[in-house]
């Protein structure tokens, strides 16, 4: 790691930016087979099985990268992250069935993540470790908003990660995370009890009160906080957009996904202290 932290930090970050895209490439697999996994082992056996349920070995690294509706590989030259799908105008090379530009975005956002974590911490444990929070994150908001899923298979390991970093104080203290891991699921398990007892519907998923977990597990309390005020408002500025109301859900996830981006790249801790003695002064 010393012999890149020589190097100019455009070129750093470009570098970072450039591995990210080939991430947010695998990223798409990820959002395209592990609901299907998910749901293929959840499945009664003996129903019909179809893509990703059974039919034949179907897991994230096998079978290779393929049209999904001609079942053509893709090959090798239209599989560069960006490039690819401009090459092919948006097209299957085979079929001409229209490739969804969520291919290409999560890619361009995948280079964002690692570059602007990068940026922000340096080539570091903090920015290595950034970058993969920021992709795990992006995986999660596609997959929720796509199935109304967060799935255990990324959640558990993001939760368990973020205590392991900070057994090191690599963000907050052991104690910290471990407490703020805790209290997040907790607080998050009585809110939605109560609005499910009160309203008669599912507000927060388990899934939701894990992820918040995560942020804790991470960042702190003070992240937790933060993060579930912004997930409220991105979640209810979305389903004022979809024209949605309380009993047509609009999914948790992608909120406190961009909430505990947010708090990861700014010092929450700090802030809200600033704050506080700013609001004193007045």
């Amino acid at each position: 790691m010393s012999l890149l932290t020589n190097l100019p930090s455009s070129v750093l970050i470009g570098l970072a930016a450039f591995w990210g895209a080939w991430v947010g490439s695998f990223l798409n697999v990820v959002v395209h087979r592990l609901p299907r996994m998910i749901e293929a082992a959840e499945r009664p056996p003996g129903e019909h099985p179809e893509e990703g349920q059974g039919a034949e070995t179907y897991n994230l690294a096998w079978p290779g990268s393929h049209c999904p509706a001609c079942k053509a590989p893709i090959r090798a030259r239209h599989n560069i992250p960006l490039v690819g799908w401009l090459w092919l105008r948006g097209r299957c090379a085979d079929c001409r069935a229209a490739i969804p530009v969520r291919y290409p975005l999560l890619e361009l956002a995948g280079a964002i993540a690692c570059g602007v974590a990068i940026a922000h911490f340096g080539v570091s444990f903090q920015g290595l470790a950034a970058a993969a929070v920021l992709c795990a994150l992006l995986a999660l908001a596609v997959i929720d908003l796509e199935h109304y899923l967060l799935p255990d298979a990324i959640v558990l390991p993001l939760l368990w990660l973020g205590l392991i970093a900070n057994s090191f104080g690599l963000f907050v203290e052991l104690e910290m995370a471990v407490w703020s891991a805790a209290g997040g699921y907790v607080a998050m398990r009585i809110l939605g009890e109560t609005w499910t007892r009160l309203r008669g519907v599912e507000a927060l998923g388990r899934g939701d009160c894990k992820l918040i977990a995560a942020v804790g597990a991470w960042l702190g309390f003070h992240a937790v906080a933060g993060t579930l005020v912004v997930a409220g408002l991105v979640t209810a500025i979305f389903g004022i957009i979809r024209n949605r109301n309380y009993r047509n859900p609009v999914p948790f996830g992608p909120g406190i996904a961009v909430g505990m981006a947010i708090m990861l790249l700014i010092d929450f801790a700090e802030f809200h202290h600033s704050l506080l003695r700013n609001l004193l002064l007045l």
